[in-house]
């Protein structure tokens, strides 16, 4: 099990995973809305896939590298992999950071706004450096690519990410 970080008040979060002896496989995700006095269970839920793509979503049992709670309690998400997939290896499902609809965790959907990588076969690879709410309430991240590229996002579910100069 994994406690998931929280900016959302009152909200908690725990996920469960299978046997990843080396992965964290994403399974099952059990939220509480009244700061753990009550607890609601999402086993897997569905992972969308982008309108572009060709495959519908699946119940796959995916990779988690991290998770996030943000603010309007949406649940963050970046799946690294799926059943069967090598490291680098290609997939049929998108890899890369979901987040659920507000509340309601039982379906999670790819994030559109996402920086471009420096490894476009693996737009995966971001890594969560860390983050912040600001005093408007956004949820503002940094996170890493593969190729040790950091970048800024404005906010969530805003378009804009920026490559931030680093070491």
């Amino acid at each position: 099990m994994e406690v998931v970080p929280s900016t959302a008040p009152n909200v908690m979060a725990v996920v469960q995973g299978g046997d990843g002896a080396t992965l964290f496989q994403f399974d099952t995700v059990h939220r509480s809305t009244d700061a753990g006095a009550t607890w609601q269970a999402f086993d897997r839920p569905r992972l969308l896939q982008p309108p572009d793509s060709t495959d519908g979503p699946t119940g796959d049992e995916a990779s988690m590298m991290w998770s996030l709670l943000a603010p309007d309690g949406s649940l963050l998400v970046n799946i690294d992999g799926w059943p069967g997939q090598q490291d680098g290896a290609s997939s049929d499902h998108f890899v890369g950071l979901y987040t659920t609809r507000g509340a309601d965790w039982s379906e999670l959907l790819p994030l559109s706004s996402l920086p471009s990588s420096s490894h476009p076969e693996r737009p995966s690879g971001f890594r969560l450096g860390d983050y912040t709410v600001t005093g408007s309430g956004r949820l503002q991240l940094w996170v890493h690519d593969n190729g040790q590229r950091l970048y800024q996002s404005p906010g969530l579910h805003e378009a804009g990410w920026a490559e931030v100069p680093a070491r």
